[in-house]
């Protein structure tokens, strides 16, 4: 290659960068022109100043919405966010889902359960704490236990 072709190709791409710099000094110009738009020179450093407390003011806005969201997030882990609930019959001998079992259960599984016990001479109704998704103090019964695990895999999923 000779010099010519080298000097040459120089220039091209001496002109193409002169024409890409030129394009972004137009686009700063006219990005700068947009935001100046009927303000004059004594005027630019009020703007800039109230555009500055604007900032600052976002920014604290900002952090105190940030608090009160840690705040709610501590405070959604005790809200019921999961529920069970299933009808069944308890007894052989009677007709129909009269039963139910009803549980409630926050994100850490604590909660309660309800239980209605349907029978001929009567119904009754059990509640038992959940503490982790387990019975706290009372024993749960086998479709307890299976509604609550039900409950903890529909809500993981």
């Amino acid at each position: 290659m000779n010099i010519e072709t080298l000097l040459l190709l120089l220039g091209v791409i001496n002109i193409c960068a002169l024409i890409a710099l030129a394009l972004v000094v137009r686009k700063m110009t006219k990005h700068y022109r947009e935001l100046t738009k009927g303000v004059g020179i004594s005027d630019l450093q009020t703007v800039l100043e109230k555009q500055l407390s604007l900032s600052k003011e976002q920014q604290t806005q900002i952090e105190k919405l940030f608090q009160k969201f840690q705040v709610a997030e501590k405070d959604m882990l005790s809200h019921v966010q999961k529920v069970g609930f299933k009808r069944y019959n308890p007894y052989e001998e009677t007709g129909g889902d009269q039963s139910f079992i009803l549980v409630f259960l926050d994100k850490k599984d604590d909660g309660v359960v309800i239980s209605s016990l349907h029978g001929r001479t009567g119904t009754r109704v059990y509640a038992k704490p959940l503490r982790g998704g387990e019975g706290k103090g009372y024993e749960l019964s086998k479709e307890e236990s299976l509604v609550v695990s039900q409950t903890q895999k529909k809500a993981n999923n």
